[in-house]
């Protein structure tokens, strides 16, 4: 799948969960820019494995992976392929 059209569907999830209504670029974090919190974090997963077909398991699911949007996209970019 091409980096740019994951970028487009996960910008998109994003901004249902875009609590503070900021443009939603590569660099926003997660939590601290979007605003997502425990219970919007797990239904973006669930988005995420629904919309991508992939399983993301318990211990994937960290700042590492999830900090900011760059992060979110090159963890799912290594699931994806």
């Amino acid at each position: 799948m091409k980096k740019e059209t994951v970028e487009e569907r996960v910008i998109e999830l994003l901004k249902s969960f875009n609590s503070f209504n900021v443009e939603i670029d590569r660099s926003k974090k997660l939590v601290e820019d979007i605003g997502l919190d425990s219970l919007t974090m797990l239904q973006l997963i669930t988005l995420l494995e629904q919309k991508f077909n992939i399983s993301i398991l318990d211990n994937e699911i960290n700042r590492k992976n999830f900090a900011d949007v760059e992060s979110l996209l090159n963890f799912i970019l290594s699931k994806a392929t």
